[in-house]
């Protein structure tokens, strides 16, 4: 069957039932986080970055996906203090952060390098942020 009988709307639907990982359903690893990230994010349409944080349980079963920042086509601006807060909203155990390039440039720029860096993230998330 060839992919020029369907849409790129009904491709992209069938990618995001095929690998988004609904709420109450656990992530086992580096390759399902991804594929969840991924699909979740096949959903935008807008060509900017979305800084996106997976809630987990102690058991890495998802509470929520959600995108905390959208930005620019090259930046998105997210503040550790919200990390924190959403944590604490969902009472989650554990968070996987992870944010799109629209440019398609795979070299994490100053900016990411930063948060990921951050004082207030590592001490407050350090034990909690998942190392897929």
């Amino acid at each position: 069957m060839s992919l020029e009988l369907f849409s790129d709307n009904e491709i992209r639907e069938e990618f995001k039932r095929r690998y988004t990982i609904p709420e109450g359903m656990s992530i086992n690893g580096s390759k399902s986080a991804a594929d969840h990230l991924i699909s979740f994010a096949s959903g935008f349409v807008d060509e900017v970055e979305h800084f996106m944080v997976v809630f987990l349980t102690n058991k890495h079963t998802i509470i929520k996906t959600e995108v905390l920042s959208k930005g620019s086509i090259s930046a998105t601006t997210v503040f550790p203090r919200e990390i924190i807060k959403k944590v604490l909203e969902y009472d989650a155990n554990a968070v996987i952060l992870a944010h799109n390039h629209p440019s398609g440039t795979l070299k994490p720029s100053n900016p990411d390098i930063n948060i990921k860096q951050s004082e207030i993230l590592q001490r407050e998330l350090s034990p909690r942020c998942c190392q897929y």
